[in-house]
């Protein structure tokens, strides 16, 4: 299997689906939406909360699978990465 590169973009696969529908399940589990009288902000509140964390989560492990699989060829995506954050 070949790590995924730094610099290329992101593609949502079935890896972030399964994330993002525990995390919904999660969700909807625990803040019951149905129940409020807002059910507007309520779905919203639940469907979007969820996607941005399993976003935010399976963009990182990305990007830590390819520097910890390939470190030599991405260590200058792994410095910009370093200069950006800092």
């Amino acid at each position: 299997m070949e790590p995924p590169k730094i610099d290329a973009p992101i593609r949502l696969g079935r890896g972030f689906v399964l994330l993002y529908l525990l995390a919904l399940l999660v969700a909807l589990w625990q803040l019951h939406p149905w129940s409020t009288d807002d059910r507007y902000m309520a779905v919203l509140g639940v469907l979007l909360f969820p996607f941005l964390g399993s976003l935010i989560l399976y963009a990182v492990s990305l990007f830590a699978w390819a520097i910890a699989t390939d470190f030599r060829r991405q260590k200058r995506a792994f410095g910009i990465f370093g200069l950006v954050v800092v």
